[in-house]
Order: structure tokens, then C-alpha cells, then sequence
């Protein structure tokens, strides 16, 4: 009773200061009228806060976060994982018992990483970080950890306490009050909570500060200058000292004001959009003067870093212009640097909680969404931007030690991952941050095991973007079990209770939930697909970065710095490399890019350097890469079947394959590796789907017109499914049919029921890429017509041989009366006649057309010139998420196919036979047998003093190696300079005079138009590699062309005479 007559007193007397304070304010209010309505309904709020009658708005939002169970992208930590996270936040507890704070801080944070949906250790570091005297990173974790666990009384505890610090009172008094909701019996919160009540918040000194000393400090004449950056100069600071300290200590009052006074008055909200813009504007025009002159700078870096956490709340302008200021500050060479280190902080700890925040943009986004540079209007996209900015011009050292320390930092890189892989957001802060050696050291040596993705697999079109951003829905991770509420770290003392009970582990993802397509996608009606596998950590991201590298075409900054953080990730573990050739699933096709981007930037040849130095298998793929690109279609229609494999004339050790390599064991290439396995489930008999089924799981055979080109890059899961569908391979099967035997049944015409299913990668290219058939052939006996066919994705592997009549019928595919008199026989289909016809959206739809017909095989004759090259050359058809035809595809080049066409439509009524199969065989040589050798080219300074710094090659064998062709022929294109260059690599890795012979083969067959490709490539390698791309002051390269064998001297002065090389007017 007496509790509540003294309460009631305090209303009271609040209730009066504020009627005082409101009468004193009458006479300012007359002079300026224009604040009378805003100042009014401020002391009318004033008023309501008094008597406890506001409504927050944040209490109708539903709390989100990318931890949730509902939220979790992924599948949730094991035992194993959780039972190792649970031994160091108890060892935390050990540390912060004895006052060891520092130690307990790095121990909770690997905790974190380990298990990062544990509330528990957010709330024991929200501990530690009050006892650090950092109550905004202790409110982070406290945040965090009621999101987790809103039924732990304690997280609200330490929530208010930290609010309590930051002179949030009302928030501080909410958050008791929320705790004590939970257990009304504890003493702790009771306590706090009748502290907090005889304590003035800090929304009463902002209005004191309003009212009384505002009207003293010309704000007016304050904003009139930042308005005009002009006039927003060092000297303007450095003059004006005293009255802007003045100034924004008012200010700056208003940035600590309560989170619920703040969303429940629109009055406030905009002082608080206003005084943002005015601490951000001073920071980010005259950094330096503002952390060297203003005694105020420190309060300035605190309020914009509250102001970045809860800025989302008011407008995402409060939220971006922010971090913008704080990132000026950050990166400024000339700042205080203890203020710069304070901004780099509370920027990254604010960057971490955007990309914790799993909210999207909006679909109907306003006008003004453009703040600082920034579209992106969800919190993870527009992370990704401010941390792109820490890097644009450098990595500057004060930069790179904060992010190396950052307490948060494996999950701000896992989250940025996402963000920018699946969600298209701005790549270029990922690499730079992994490029760090301190981060990637501790990326590589984490042992957590993560499969996280947000991207779903699209079943229609795309959305417009450099790579889709579908997003997986609610519901895929494991449920939370109950759990009883512990006290963590007591006062003193680690916590009573174990929290291993507190999620229930899941096993993998199904691949329904991975598959699963978005509201906006077309029906799938696909066979169930394969899911990404669970990697550790470093894999994880070499995988991602990987995938990045090969999609993110049009970035050269971003290329060069992905393949720097590919190099420091290698470096930073001795097993570095072997775990990226073993473990990024998408290394086939990373080589394929590494080797276009060696030729212009140094950074990607150091990486091919590297990986050649250390891993034999990628030495072998690296030579099957060159055959390809040095035109290895050209001789594939020599390849016999009876030939056996064509054996590539280079020693198996000291010279091709490098006899330096280390012989240790764990260089040897695994036949099978765990962190390259992926959960897949068998091929169900779909396959045998008839159209009417496959339109009654969405696939419509009579769908609208389409489009087979510029369908846009394939998601993180789609380009998984992908690779898999054409690099598969069973460790099982040896392959080793008959050739003559028929084809086998549908049900097996995709990979066997396997536990552990592979794929072919760097590290097992040379012991498994033979079971990948890349070539077949197309025989008519009759007419004595033969060609090179591609072999489709969904063949069975060598065992595809077809022999039978061939139909070629003019008539749209699909339509009435086209599938008559195909009984039994191979249809040839043209390509142009496929993406014309409405019944045809893909590959497969046409060959399933024809196995309605009863047809035993398809050829395709790609009739239509590619847009790079202008020729007609067959590649691999694939699914591209179609359930797999019964029968064989092949296609064929347009000019080998003229004579098959011809020999179709020629044949009246005597239909010719012809016989279609795969074929086994290696690839071509690089170095003819009897090639006669020419002068090698001269060398550059760099390669003569990387030639002549190699260990020389040790004695010859006699023994060979048989050269597996390259799998992927959808890919490359013919580029025999490209082909040079990788030659080059492995001969500097590891030199040898069949490489030397095979370099000056290949650049005989350069004409002067690949040469000078050749040395443009090189000048830009050495000039330009791994400049900024958007330099503006970037100096224009050129070259002179000079005969070597003439007076150099001559030339030049016929240049200036005719006005042409260096003389010429461009």
C-alpha cells in the first residue's frame, strides 16, 4: 500500500516539473512560432509517458532474426557441434569468474560461431561486455538473446542494464518488467526494477535541453551550414570549436533517447531523423577536424552507432546515412585514430545485426529509396554495401587489425555470404575481408559444418538480376525444445546448467525443402533434386567464392580480390590446397575462369600457380583444360573407338606433372572425401513420365513461347544441380559395358542409389574424369558420312549405342501428326526448329517428344551461329530441372551436320541407317608426334626470372600419361593464346622441355591476330591486373609492333614518317 502511494507521489511531482517546464517555455514558443505545434504535442507525449499510458509500436512487431528456428537457413548444429560449443562457453564462464574478461570474450564468441542460435552465450557476453565498459555491444547480445529465448528472464535483465547505461531508462524499465513477466520471483530483476524508477530518463533532459538551451545555441545558423558542404570546411570546425561542442552536446541528447518514446511519437522520430543528418553530415565533410578539435567527437561516433541499430525502426535513411558517416570516419587517413578504431567498431557490431535481419525489400519500394548510394532497402543488402566501402580504396592497416579482432566476425562473414551470394547484394566487401590473414586463419581452422542457403531453386523466370535471389521459406530448421531459464554467468560465477538440450538437432535438408520454388516461380514438377553438401567452414566458402568468381563476370576488382582470398585461404592452413581441390564442388568450372582471368590479372595467376605447385591432379586437369581450349574438336572426329585412349606424350613426373611435388601422402588424391560428399536421394521413375503427367506437375507441353538464351546465371542451389547432373560419378561403377549392348532401361539412365554420391573436382580429376563421356560420333556406313557428336547430360554413360534409321520431319515438334512414323527410329531435330516450337521450353521436352513418338535416339543439329563466335558448335544439352528422357541425345555442330541433314532429306522413301554412340578416348595431344620444334617465344622479365628460379626437372621417364578430355565442353571456347598461358603456368611451376616443345607448338599456330591478343592480355596482367577498376585517372596502354629480324631503329623512324605506330595521332 505504501509502495503505491509513493509511486503515485512520483507521478505527481513529474507530472508538475513538466507543467513548469512547459509554462517557463511559453515566451520561447511566441517567438518561434513555427515550433509551437511540434514542441506541443512533445510535452503532450511528455505527458502520456508520465502517466505510463503510451503504446509502443514496436510491441505489435513480430521479432525477427536469421537465428531462429523458423528463420535458420540451413540445418542446425549436431551434437557433436553443440556439445563442443557448450565446453567453451563454460570454459567462458571459468574466464569470467576469475576477471579474466578479454579471454572469456574470445571463448564465447567461438562458441557463437559454433552454435550460433544458443542464447546463453549471447547473454554471458552481454555480461562481459558491460564489465568491458561497452554497454552498446552489451545491448547487441542482450538483444540477441531475448530474440532467441523470449522466456529467459535473464536476457531482459541484461537487456536492461545495458539500457540502463546507455540512460534508456523507459527501455530499461520495459525490459525488467518483461523479465519479471517471465519469473516474478526474482530478487535481481525486483531490485533493478525499483533502481530503475527513481532514476530520470534521458527523454526529460531532452526536453530540457529543448526548451532551455537550444534557444541559446542558433541551430538555425548550425543547419543553414551543414546544408552547404561549401561552407563545411576543416577551417570552419576548427574556428567555430566552441559553439558547435555547444551545439551537438544538445544534439547528440537525442540520439540516446528511449527506443519505445522514439517509435510511439512521430515528433520525435523526426528530431531524430534531423539530428542523424546533422551529426552525420559534419562527420563525413570534415572528419579529421571534427576527432581532432571537437570534445564532443566521441559522443558524436556513440549516438550515430545507436543510430545505426535502431535507425531501421525510424526510416532507413536514419539507418544509412549512419553508416555512411561512420565508414567516412572508418577509412579517413588524417582522423584521430583511437575515434576511427571507436567508429570501425560500432559499424561492424551494426552490420552484423543488419545481416542478422532476415526482412526483404519491399515490393512496392518509395521513391527516395536512394540514401548515400544505397538502393537496397533490407538491412542484410545494404551491409553489404557500407562493408564494400571499408575496402574501395585499400585496405588501410587500422581496418584490417579491427576486423581481424572483431568478436562477431565468422558470422558476419558467413551472413555476408549469403547476402551476397544468394541475394545479389554488392560482392566486393566478401573477398576483401577473407583476403585478410587473420580471418581467413580463423575461417580455415573452425571446424563448424554449415550447408546454409536462402536461395531456392527457380522453376520459372528469372528476376532480373546478375544471379536470383529466391528465398527459402519458413519452417526448415530444427524446432527449439523447451528449455529451463539458467542463470548463466551469476554475478561472480559460471552457470549451474547445461544448454545442449535447447535445440533439437536435425539431420540434412530434404531435397523438397531445398527445391522448394517461390511464390512467383512456375510449378517445378522436377525429379527430386540434390542438395548442396555440408562443408566445414573454409570449404563452405571457398565453394561459395568459387561460385561468385565464375558468375560475377563484369567486376574486375572483385575478380582479382576473390582470387587473392582464394590464395590467403590456401595459404592460411597447411592442407590449404588440398582441402579446395577436394572440397569446392565447383572447381571445374572456377578453372575454366581462373585461366581466362590469369591472362589479365596477377592475382588469379598466382593462384593457378599455386594450386599447379601443389596438387598433381589439378596439373593434369590444367592440361586437359589447354587441349580443350587449343581446339580439340578439331581432332576429336580422328578418335576411334578401337584406338583405345590417345596417350598425351609427356613423363608422368619429373617433367609434366612437376618432380618437385611433394610425394607426402596427403597430397595423393583421395578416391572419396567427406567434405565433397552430397546428400542425394536416387532417380525415382518419373523419368517414365508421360506428358500429360509431367503438365500435371506443372510442366505444360502446350506452354507459350520461350526463349533458350540469356536466361540469366544459375542460383547457388540450381548450380549445383547442374554440375551434378553432368559431372556425377559413382566410385562404384566401373563402366565397364559391352559396347554393343543395347541401352539400358530408364530407370538407370541417371546416377545409381548411392549413399555417398561424388562429382567430379580438382582434387579426383584424374582418377574419375574418364567415367564423363565427352565425345560420340554419328556413322552413316552407307554413305560414308561421319561426325563429331556431344553426348546429352542424361545418357547413360558409354552405354548409348543406337543404330537405326533416320527421320527428319520438317513440321513444327509437336504438333498434330507430327509424332507418326518415328516407331523405332533416331529423329533428327534442328535447333532453330526447338526454340521456335511452343511444345518444346527445353532440352529434354524435345527428346521426351520424340520418345513419345517411339523414338531410340535424338540428334540435335545446332543450326544457330552463338552470339560470342559466330559458329555453330555442338556442347552438352542438359535437364536444367526437366525429369530425364528414356532415350539418348546427341547433338551435332552445324557444319558436320550439313551432310546428316542432307543425307535425311535427300533419302525419299529408303530411310538411311545411322549409328550414334559415345565414345571413350583421351584427348588429343597438345604436342603432334612429329612436330617440328620453332623458336620458342621471347619471354617476359617476370617469366625469365620465375623459369630460372624454379628447381630444375629431374631425370626423364620413360613412363606416360593418358590425358582425360575436359568435361566441360558447354564452357569453353576455342582460345589458343589462352591455352599458351596455361602451358606457361605449368612450365614455370615446374619446367620441362616437352612443356618448352608443347609452348612453341602452340605458338606457331597463333596467327598475328592471336598474338596480339596474346600481348594485350600480358600488358594488361602487368598493368592493370589488380588496379581499381573505376580509377578515373587509369593511364590508356599501347604497344608498338616491330619486326625482330629488321633494324628496330629503321621502323620507328618510318613511323614518324608515315605517322603511324608511335607517331600515330590516337
Amino acid at each position: 500500500m505504501r509502495d503505491g502511494a509513493v509511486h503515485l507521489a512520483r507521478k505527481v511531482a513529474a507530472l508538475l516539473a513538466s507543467l513548469v517546464l512547459g509554462t517557463a517555455g511559453g515566451i520561447w514558443l511566441w517567438n518561434r512560432r513555427r515550433a509551437v505545434r511540434d514542441i506541443c504535442n512533445l510535452t503532450h507525449f511528455l505527458f502520456q509517458v508520465m502517466l505510463g499510458s503510451t503504446k509502443r509500436d514496436d510491441q505489435a512487431k513480430p521479432e525477427r532474426l536469421v537465428l531462429l528456428p523458423s528463420e535458420y537457413p540451413g540445418t542446425l548444429p549436431s551434437e557433436a557441434v553443440i556439445s563442443r560449443a557448450t565446453q567453451l562457453r563454460q570454459d567462458g564462464n571459468a574466464a569470467y569468474a576469475d576477471g579474466r574478461f578479454d579471454e572469456a570474450l574470445s571463448l564465447y564468441s567461438q562458441s557463437a560461431l559454433l552454435h550460433p542460435v544458443d542464447h546463453l552465450v549471447y547473454s554471458n557476453r552481454s555480461a562481459c561486455w558491460l564489465r568491458l565498459g561497452r554497454p552498446i555491444e552489451a545491448l547487441d547480445d542482450a538483444d540477441l538473446c531475448v530474440k532467441l529465448a523470449p522466456e529467459f528472464a535473464r536476457g531482459f535483465l541484461r537487456k536492461g542494464v545495458a539500457e540502463q547505461v546507455l540512460n534508456r531508462h523507459l527501455d530499461a524499465q520495459e525490459s525488467f518488467k518483461k523479465g519479471l513477466g517471465q519469473d516474478p520471483e526474482n530478487a535481481v530483476l525486483l531490485q533493478a526494477m525499483q533502481n530503475i524508477r527513481g532514476e530520470a530518463g534521458g527523454l526529460q533532459a531532452t526536453l530540457y535541453q529543448v526548451l532551455f538551451v537550444s534557444p541559446h545555441l542558433q541551430m538555425d545558423k548550425l543547419f543553414s551550414v551543414l546544408e552547404d558542404p561549401d561552407r563545411l570546411t576543416s577551417r570552419y570546425v576548427e574556428a567555430n570549436k566552441g559553439e558547435l561542442d555547444a551545439q551537438f552536446e544538445c544534439l547528440t541528447q537525442t540520439l540516446r533517447l528511449d527506443l519505445g518514446s522514439l517509435l510511439a511519437s512521430p515528433v520525435l522520430r523526426d528530431a531524430y531523423d534531423r539530428v542523424t543528418f546533422a551529426c552525420g553530415q559534419l562527420l563525413q565533410w570534415a572528419p579529421e577536424a571534427v576527432s581532432r578539435h571537437l570534445t564532443q567527437a566521441k559522443r558524436i561516433v556513440e549516438g550515430l552507432g545507436l543510430a545505426l541499430r535502431c535507425g531501421w525502426s525510424i526510416h532507413h535513411g536514419v539507418a544509412k546515412f549512419s553508416a555512411n558517416a561512420l565508414t567516412v570516419l572508418a577509412t579517413s587517413d588524417g582522423a584521430c585514430d583511437s575515434l576511427r578504431r571507436e567508429a570501425l567498431r560500432l559499424l561492424l557490431g551494426g552490420m552484423l545485426r543488419w545481416l542478422l535481419d532476415p526482412s526483404k525489400e519491399p515490393e512496392n519500394p518509395p521513391e527516395d529509396r536512394d540514401v548515400c548510394g544505397c538502393t537496397f532497402l533490407a538491412p542484410r543488402l545494404s551491409a553489404a554495401t557500407w562493408l564494400e566501402r571499408l575496402f574501395e580504396r585499400g585496405t588501410k592497416p587500422w581496418v584490417r587489425e579491427e576486423c581481424e579482432r572483431f568478436h562477431g566476425i565468422g558470422l558476419l562473414v558467413i551472413h555476408l555470404t549469403l547476402a551476397v551470394r544468394d541475394e545479389n547484394a554488392l560482392p566486393l566487401g566478401l573477398p576483401c575481408l577473407l583476403r585478410l590473414p587473420a580471418v581467413a586463419k580463423a575461417v580455415m581452422e573452425c571446424e563448424v559444418v554449415i550447408d546454409l542457403a536462402t536461395c531456392r531453386y527457380p522453376g520459372g523466370k528469372k528476376d532480373g538480376r546478375r544471379w536470383p535471389s529466391k528465398q527459402r521459406g519458413k519452417g526448415h530448421g530444427a524446432p527449439a525444445a523447451p528449455t529451463t531459464p539458467s542463470d548463466d554467468v551469476a554475478e561472480a560465477a559460471a552457470e549451474p546448467e547445461s544448454a545442449a538440450a535447447s535445440v533439437s538437432p536435425e539431420g540434412r535438408v530434404n531435397d523438397t525443402k531445398v527445391a522448394a520454388q517461390g511464390d512467383d516461380a512456375e510449378p517445378l514438377g522436377q525429379v527430386p533434386r540434390y542438395a548442396p553438401p555440408s562443408q566445414r567452414l573454409g570449404e563452405w566458402l571457398m565453394s561459395s567464392l568459387g561460385y561468385l568468381l565464375v558468375f560475377v563476370d563484369d567486376d574486375a576488382l572483385f575478380a582479382a580480390s576473390a582470387c587473392s582470398a582464394l590464395h590467403m585461404l590456401c595459404s592460411q592452413d597447411p592442407d590449404g590446397v588440398r582441402r579446395l581441390t577436394d572440397g569446392v564442388w565447383i572447381g571445374l568450372p572456377m578453372l575454366e575462369r581462373l585461366s581466362m582471368l590469369a591472362c589479365q590479372h596477377s592475382a588469379a595467376l598466382e593462384l593457378l600457380e599455386t594450386l599447379a605447385r601443389h596438387s598433381r591432379a589439378t596439373r593434369v586437369a590444367i592440361l586437359s583444360l589447354a587441349v580443350e581450349l587449343s581446339g580439340r574438336s578439331q581432332g576429336a572426329r580422328e578418335v576411334r573407338e578401337e584406338d583405345g585412349p590417345v596417350q598425351q606424350v609427356l613423363p608422368l613426373e619429373d617433367e609434366s606433372m612437376g618432380g618437385q611435388l611433394p610425394s607426402d601422402p596427403a597430397e595423393e588424391v583421395a578416391p572419396h572425401s567427406e567434405a565433397t560428399e552430397a546428400a542425394g536421394e536416387s532417380q525415382e521413375e518419373e523419368n517414365r513420365a508421360t506428358p500429360a503427367e509431367r503438365r500435371g506437375r506443372g510442366q505444360d507441353a502446350d506452354a507459350p513461347d520461350h526463349e533458350h538464351e540469356h536466361i540469366g546465371e544459375p542460383s547457388w542451389v540450381e548450380c549445383y544441380h547442374e554440375i551434378h547432373d553432368e559431372l556425377w560419378v559413382s566410385l562404384d561403377d566401373t563402366f565397364e559395358k559391352s559396347e554393343d549392348s543395347e541401352p539400358r532401361s530408364p530407370a538407370t539412365t541417371r546416377p545409381p542409389t548411392l549413399n555417398r554420391p561424388s562429382l567430379v573436382m580438382l582434387g579426383n580429376f584424374e582418377s574419375v574424369a574418364s567415367q564423363i563421356p565427352v565425345v560420340g560420333s554419328v556413322v552413316a556406313p552407307d554413305a560414308e558420312v561421319e561426325a563429331a557428336a556431344i553426348p546429352a547430360v542424361w545418357n547413360p554413360r558409354f552405354d548409348d549405342l543406337v543404330t537405326s534409321h533416320l527421320v527428319f520431319d520438317p513440321k513444327e515438334i509437336g504438333s498434330p501428326g507430327w509424332h507418326m512414323d518415328k516407331e523405332n527410329s533416331i529423329v533428327l531435330l534442328l535447333r532453330s526448329m526447338i526454340q521456335k516450337s511452343p511444345h518444346t521450353p527445353d532440352w529434354a521436352s524435345a527428346v521426351w517428344l520424340c520418345a513419345d513418338a517411339g523414338a531410340r535416339a535424338a540428334l540435335v543439329i545446332n543450326d544457330i551461329p552463338s552470339a560470342d563466335e559466330g559458329g555453330q558448335n555442338a556442347f552438352r544439352m542438359g535437364l536444367f530441372g526437366s525429369p530425364a528422357p528414356p532415350i539418348p541425345g546427341f547433338m551435332v555442330g552445324g557444319k558436320d551436320g550439313e551432310p546428316i541433314r542432307a543425307l535425311a532429306c535427300q533419302a525419299g522413301h529408303t530411310l538411311p541407317n545411322v549409328t550414334v554412340r559415345s565414345l571413350r578416348g583421351g584427348a588429343t595431344p597438345l604436342l603432334p608426334r612429329r612436330a617440328a620444334l620453332v623458336e620458342e617465344p621471347p619471354m617476359t622479365s617476370a617469366t625469365a626470372s620465375s623459369a630460372s628460379s624454379a628447381p630444375a626437372p629431374s631425370t626423364e621417364t620413360s613412363e606416360t600419361i593418358g590425358l582425360q578430355s575436359w568435361p566441360q565442353v558447354l564452357r569453353v571456347p576455342q582460345d589458343v593464346q589462352q591455352a599458351w598461358s596455361l602451358v606457361e603456368t605449368l612450365h614455370r611451376t615446374a619446367p620441362s622441355p616437352r612443356l618448352a616443345e608443347a609452348l612453341a607448338a602452340l605458338a606457331e599456330r597463333m596467327g598475328m591476330h592471336e598474338k596480339r591478343t596474346w600481348l594485350t592480355r600480358r600488358l594488361q596482367r602487368c598493368h592493370r591486373g589488380d588496379t581499381d577498376a573505376d580509377d578515373p585517372v587509369e593511364p590508356s596502354l599501347c604497344f608498338v609492333e616491330c619486326n625482330r629480324n629488321d633494324d628496330q631503329l629503321q621502323q620507328l623512324r618510318k613511323q614518324l614518317v608515315d605517322k603511324t605506330g608511335l607517331a600515330a595521332p590516337d
